[in-house]
């Protein structure tokens, strides 16, 4: 490996920690006992960011950024009945997964 892929990986590294730890502060300063209700509106516009691209059924595995996730995640959960996971990270953006609704509790089986 060279030197300078070395030094590459290092600095994605760093930014991905960076942006959990963000996230990290977020969740740390929200109320738990407030918890923020969407209305259906955000929730749509929440989960066209995760929709996949062949149904709305299928599989969500996408690319999202930080400060979208926890509206994205209830969106998933509102919409698939399945749960929005992080996989990895990429600078301030993460690479999310939900099994989606026909492979979810809800789904077609």
């Amino acid at each position: 490996m060279t030197a300078d892929l070395q030094k590459r990986i290092k600095i994605q590294r760093e930014a991905f920690k960076a942006c959990i730890r963000v996230l990290e502060i977020a969740k740390a300063k929200r109320n738990p006992t407030l918890t923020r209700h969407y209305t259906e509106a955000e929730l749509e516009t929440a989960f066209k960011l995760i929709e996949p691209h062949t149904h709305w059924k299928d599989p969500i595995d996408t690319m999202i950024r930080v400060e979208d996730f926890d509206r994205a995640r209830a969106a998933c959960q509102f919409y698939t009945a399945t749960t929005l996971k992080i996989v990895c990270g990429h600078g301030c953006l993460l690479r999310v997964k939900a099994d989606g609704y026909r492979a979810g509790p809800a789904g077609d089986h």
